[in-house]
């Protein structure tokens, strides 16, 4: 007779309820066997569902639906962490009025009709009543350009339109696809239909040109500020997520920090790609040195074929293309080694180069900055992936995830009030957590790498500025999915630099505390009213000093 899970004995088992230590290892070792198995049986049962799918196809008859089951019973939701790292909010403040930073554009007295006042009525001022509203309509202008002829000069003169004023649309017409577009995510098939409403002519070629075209202005000032970022905090935060270029799979990178956010769009997410991003689209001066001599090494690449490269390779490259013609024959591994090992060398050379990243722990981060941060939140993340069946490990599980986020407000609360005996505590708790050993394979082996991250994700005792998670660049990332979800993806390299630049110029504006709209308005209509963005950067870092304590 089967038993039913309300009854399953595993559901109520305490290890360290059994007195006899052999008995207790052997129950161990038999609950990690079951659930090798369990996991081995699922995995299988999936393989098998597969089979049988396509054998039905074959037959000509329908799969399976793909319904995705729930989370095991006792378990939230598989990888969110929000709750857990979230600290307690204290009361909320009390609202400030929001009529506050509404700008009165004009005022109107209302008056009563006076055949409706009584003979004994008294003036006692005005009530406010204050109405938002907007103007949505066409502004259409025909410049009548005064046109001179000197037969001295044999020249014409002829008047010049304002500024902001090149082509058939407008500055503010410009601005606002720009915001539909970029800001609010709105298809062009939208956009369109909404300026056809509003009474403009204008075809879906020409407000695709209005979206990515002539924006040399925007693409310098994004490369501006990801400079001034780059100076602005000895941090960088790093991540990317896939994009979709003319139907083929490339990589956004994200840079950013409380200042900024930049987005740039390579074919892959090497650590050449890294590099090439983090070199703020500068040509290095790659040689060969004792340096690179140093990472070649690292990286295991043979004696004989050092040798064979220190031979060919004498001279200064600032081109990848050409220094892989004068490389020897080398297989693709070695010769991606070999650049990397010649990009690193010079990139530790660079003025602007990264000091600590704070990024999750992919392989193509590693060596890249002088200090690496890895994310607390995306560690977290692998234990909430650990999806035991056999009920003792699910509770091991959720324990040790409640002191792993425990310990993780220490850390917030370090670095609010840092010192050297609170680092010195937090660095013990961290090798009593995570040296210990649970009985649960699984979980044992995923503290043993968290230990074996201790000095990545302890940074901050050391810089107690440096942010504990990796949630700036990841929350930057998303804005591109919401964008990558709504149009698929771009066709050009136009299009490519156009989504990168006005994405990052988007994102560094709000952090900054300026309209994305009313930046697009000063820059279509040359006003020049909004300092550059790099500059803004560079006040707001400086007044805020970050710099390390310790």
């Amino acid at each position: 007779m089967l038993l039913q899970p309300d009854h399953d004995p595993l559901q109520e088992l305490d290890l360290d309820s059994i007195q006899d230590p052999q008995a207790r290892k052997v129950i161990s070792l038999l609950l990690n066997l079951l659930e090798q198995s369990r996991t081995r049986i699922a995995q299988q049962d999936v393989e098998l569902q597969k089979l049988r799918d396509e054998n039905n196809r074959l037959k000509g008859e329908q799969a399976k639906p793909d319904i995705k089951p729930g989370p095991p019973k006792g378990f939230g939701k598989p990888h969110d962490s929000e709750a857990e790292r979230r600290a307690p909010k204290p009361t909320p403040k009390p609202k400030d009025s929001k009529n506050a930073c509404i700008v009165i554009d004009r005022e109107v007295a209302l008056t009563v009709p006076r055949a409706q006042l009584p003979a004994d009525a008294v003036f006692k001022g005005y009530e406010s009543v204050l109405v938002q509203d907007l103007h949505l309509g066409t502004d259409n202008v025909q410049f009548l350009k005064e046109k001179f002829y000197s037969p001295s000069t044999r020249s014409t003169y002829l008047a010049e339109l304002p500024p902001g004023y090149h082509g058939q649309f407008g500055p503010s017409l410009k601005a606002l696809v720009l915001h539909l577009y970029y800001g609010c995510n709105t298809t062009e098939g939208k956009i369109l239909s909404l300026l056809t409403d509003l009474g403009i002519c204008i075809s879906s070629g020409q407000l695709s040109n209005l979206l990515i075209h002539d924006k040399d202005q925007f693409h310098q000032e994004k490369q501006a500020v990801f400079r001034a970022g780059l100076a602005s905090t000895q941090y960088q935060h790093y991540d990317h997520t896939p994009a979709r270029v003319a139907h083929q799979n490339w990589q956004t990178h994200v840079v950013s920090n409380p200042y900024y956010s930049c987005y740039f769009t390579q074919p892959s997410k090497s650590r050449l790609s890294v590099l090439s991003v983090l070199c703020a689209a500068e040509a290095l001066a790659l040689r060969f040195d004792d340096s690179v001599r140093q990472w070649l090494d690292l990286f295991g690449v043979p004696v004989k074929k050092v040798e064979q490269i220190a031979k060919v390779a004498t001279g200064t490259y600032t081109d990848l293309g050409a220094l892989e013609a004068v490389l020897p024959r080398l297989g693709a591994q070695h010769k991606a080694r070999v650049l990397e090992a010649m990009v690193l060398g010079a990139y530790r050379r660079h003025p602007l180069q990264v000091q600590t990243l704070v990024c999750d722990d992919a392989p193509q981060f590693k060596w890249v900055s002088a200090q690496l941060a890895l994310c607390w939140v995306h560690e977290g993340r692998h234990y909430k992936k650990l999806m035991p069946t056999v009920p003792y490990h699910r509770r091991l599980v959720e324990e040790f995830l409640t002191e792993f986020w425990e310990y993780y407000h220490h850390l917030k609360a370090y670095r609010e009030r840092p010192s050297p005996e609170l680092a010195r505590l937090c660095r013990q708790e961290f090798e009593r957590l995570f040296s210990r050993k649970t009985g649960y394979d699984g979980l044992d082996e995923r503290i043993g790498r968290t230990l074996a991250h201790r000095e990545s994700l302890l940074v901050v005792l050391e810089n107690p500025l440096v942010p504990l998670h990796n949630n700036d660049a990841e929350l930057a990332a998303r804005r591109l999915v919401c964008r990558r979800e709504i149009s698929d993806g771009t066709r050009t390299e136009a299009g490519t630099k156009a989504w990168d630049s006005f994405l990052s110029i988007l994102g560094t504006t709000r952090k900054l505390g300026i309209s994305f709209f009313s930046y697009l308005c000063d820059r279509m209509s040359e006003a020049g009213t909004i300092q550059p963005l790099a500059k803004l950067i560079e006040q707001k870092a400086q007044a805020d000093a970050l710099t390390p304590i310790f």
